[in-house]
């Protein structure tokens, strides 16, 4: 009877326990809300091309804008929220959802053309200009297509842990091997709660030491919502990544964690000598690089915008 009572007892704790977690990364999320809203940002939803954008925006239309673009896992506010602050005084920001992720989807296959499009429609409706484009993993190849296709509309580009073309194959045989698995979509669609550690601890130099049920309860919040269209997306980026420009004429710079374990650091040599660009490597972060070291990051972020906007 009372090993039975001890299980009972026991199952009723974890529910609970999972309960409170699903109520903790609900209430993280709602409080990254409010640093928005705090900061003076307007959560925003626009309907245009097929495309559903739901994005942020401090709206100072006097100021050249920065457009932050994320890549997979979580969205924009979330990966954006140590960079608001700093920047959010003398630029227009806009954080928008990338399409089948948060609150952003499109009626339009998951392609990365769509996804070019997506940011295309952003720029041209809400009249964006001075535009410094930035994007990390997954958006950094959304924003090295779009800076080839429509280089005219930007004033730079920023590419963080993202390899564009100069990845190859062999790399990628070698990731899966690495992690275990036989396909990246099992790293960067997460299935599970388990799935979601994986991809935290091989994203992050010191990964939060999450119980499993708040690995859950990240998953439930974040990662549970597209997976089709995300793994569709993954599936089409090899085909289109040769899209990306050998050089650009407008100033560009490449941030890297060197302790990256999904990019290897000598991507980021190649694709400097690529574009010819600026480039700062950060020795103790990882894939993350900007919520690892925000203020390094906003710091190195800030002085190359300044040295091209007039004084």
């Amino acid at each position: 009877m009372r090993t039975y009572k001890t299980l009972i007892m026991g199952l009723l704790s974890l529910s609970f326990l999972s309960t409170s977690c699903q109520k903790a990364v609900s209430l993280y999320d709602k409080s990254v809300y409010k640093t928005y809203a705090k900061n003076g940002f307007d959560e925003k939803v626009l309907n245009a091309n097929g495309h559903t954008v739901h994005y942020f925006d401090n709206q100072l239309d006097n100021k050249p804008t920065l457009l932050l673009v994320h890549g997979f896992g979580g969205d924009g506010k979330v990966t954006w929220e140590r960079q608001i602050k700093t920047f959010r005084k003398d630029f227009r920001i806009v954080v928008p959802d990338l399409l089948w992720f948060g609150e952003s989807h499109s009626a339009h296959q998951a392609t990365l053309e769509t996804q070019v499009d997506a940011i295309k429609t952003l720029i041209y409706e809400l009249q964006l200009k001075e535009v410094h484009l930035v994007g990390i993993s997954y958006g950094g190849f959304v924003t090295l297509a779009f800076a080839s296709a429509y280089e005219k509309s930007l004033h730079s580009l920023t590419i963080i842990a993202s390899p564009g073309n100069v990845i190859d194959d062999e790399e990628v045989r070698d990731f899966c091997i690495r992690n275990n698995v036989s396909d990246i979509n099992e790293i960067f669609v997460p299935k599970d709660a388990e799935a979601v550690k994986r991809l935290f601890h091989i994203s992050m130099v010191k990964p939060p030491p999450f119980p499993m049920v708040v690995y859950q309860a990240i998953f439930e919040k974040y990662f549970s919502r597209y997976p089709n269209e995300q793994e569709k997306l993954l599936d089409n980026l090899p085909t289109n990544k040769d899209k990306v420009a050998e050089q650009l004429t407008i100033p560009t710079m490449i941030l890297w964690g060197e302790k990256d374990e999904i990019f290897d650091i000598k991507n980021a040599y190649k694709l400097q000598d690529k574009l010819k660009s600026q480039l700062v490597v950060h020795p103790t972060t990882g894939h993350t690089y900007p919520g690892e070291d925000p203020k390094h990051f906003n710091t190195e972020l800030l002085k190359f915008i300044q040295s091209i906007e007039p004084n």
